[in-house]
């Protein structure tokens, strides 16, 4: 099991976690090796807890919706989806 930088779940600290993170859940896995998922929402990332096994516990509280991306950046970002 390898997080993003490559990081093992054996070498997982408290602080390996960003603070924010977005509620979702898996709605496909594929045999190609990739997953689809649907995202809701962004959270608030609180109380990680590595235990001895190395399974993480955390708390996670939605985020309030603000409106922080930028509409050009938004239009492009779907346009090149739309291409792959």
């Amino acid at each position: 099991d390898h997080f993003e930088g490559r990081l093992s779940r054996r070498d997982l600290k408290r602080d390996s976690f960003y603070p924010i993170g977005l509620k979702g859940f898996i709605t496909e896995v594929h045999d190609e090796g990739f997953i689809v998922a649907h995202m809701d929402y962004r959270v608030d990332i609180s109380e990680v807890s590595i235990l001895p096994d190395h399974t993480v516990s955390l708390f996670a509280e939605r985020r309030p919706d603000i409106d922080d991306q930028d509409r050009s950046f938004e239009e492009e970002r779907l346009k090149e989806s739309r291409r792959i």
